[in-house]
């Protein structure tokens, strides 16, 4: 049986203890209790490291691992929008002998690399529909997991379901923040919509497994949204999702940070006319697009994109 003394022990030496350097005993203890019925004498130290650094995510004491070294980090650099990371410009250019003429991404603010804004966040709609009995199975858990006033963190819902993510490769790195109920029993139709916020993409993969265990009852339609990846595509099985973008924009003449659906990009295109002045004049959709995503305003803060949908 392992023992909280183990995984911490386990955690040093994957880390080279930079753990004690960012986290006090008590949040380390805290991080050990939570995987104690969860891992045995044979898990890895590379799985209790990586699963550390997921622990924390969301977070205000949130850090990241550096690919090379191992340990622990709040501050470096970010490679290929997280697929690596690095903590020193030794370990940096242990992969990279030029890092400035790289074709790689590289994110450096100042000398600190702000973890908190570093997982870009996805946020995705989702409409289930089905038979009663699968769709109410959800619909119980999400309650009993008190959806209407918490956030369900998906790996709750692998817990519940006997889903083992880390050894299926599942991504639950996030969690539901809205769901609601509908049903009309006349006509045999029953409708669960949810929405998820996760780390950079939609979490699809977990919600196609727990559809295999209710016996593939299920019908997921999801519309995913995701502007730091580019990511904006819909899989729609019962015509939830007919807009064709999304627009993202901020700072004058627009509005607040803020992500809108429009019905069609004409649409998206005539908003971004009415506040700039600028007329389309005979350019095509597709290139009247590529000139708005590509506009110079007179703050460098200020954008507006047009995002179309990828329709699977």
């Amino acid at each position: 049986m392992i023992t909280i003394q183990s995984i911490l022990s386990r955690l040093t030496k994957a880390v080279s203890g930079t753990e004690k350097m960012l986290y006090t005993e008590p949040e380390l203890n805290k991080f050990a209790e939570f995987y104690l019925d969860k891992w045995d004498e044979n898990t890895s130290e590379d799985v209790i490291a990586e699963s550390f650094t997921d622990f924390w995510w969301d977070t205000d004491k949130v850090c990241r691992r550096c690919s090379e070294c191992g340990k622990l980090m709040r501050a470096g650099y970010c490679a290929d929008m997280g697929v690596a990371y690095y903590c020193s410009d030794e370990c940096l250019h242990s992969d990279f002998t030029d890092a400035k003429t790289t074709t790689r991404v590289i994110i450096r603010s100042g000398n600190i690399l702000k973890f908190n804004d570093m997982a870009n966040l996805a946020t995705t709609t989702y409409k289930v529909t089905g038979t009663r009995e699968a769709v109410n199975n959800l619909w119980t858990t999400f309650q009993d997991m008190e959806v209407d006033s918490k956030d369900i963190w998906l790996f709750k819902l692998t817990e519940h379901y006997g889903i083992d993510y880390e050894k299926k490769q599942i991504s639950v790195r996030g969690h539901i923040y809205w769901a609601e109920y509908e049903e009309d029993e006349e006509n045999d139709y029953f409708l669960l919509s949810f929405e998820t916020e996760t780390a950079w993409d939609a979490c699809n993969e977990l919600f196609l497994e727990m559809n295999r265990i209710l016996g593939d009852e299920l019908s997921i339609s999801y519309r995913c949204c995701e502007c730091g990846c580019d990511l904006f595509y819909t899989h729609d099985e019962g015509d939830f999702f007919p807009e064709e973008c999304c627009v993202s924009s901020y700072g004058e003449p627009f509005e607040d940070a803020c992500e809108d659906v429009f019905d069609t990009i004409e649409d998206a295109i005539a908003e971004w006319t009415s506040k700039t002045c600028i007329g389309q004049e005979d350019r095509s959709e597709k290139e009247m697009v590529d000139f708005i995503n590509s506009y110079g305003y007179e703050s460098e803060e200020t954008y507006f994109y047009i995002h179309p949908f990828t329709f699977e």
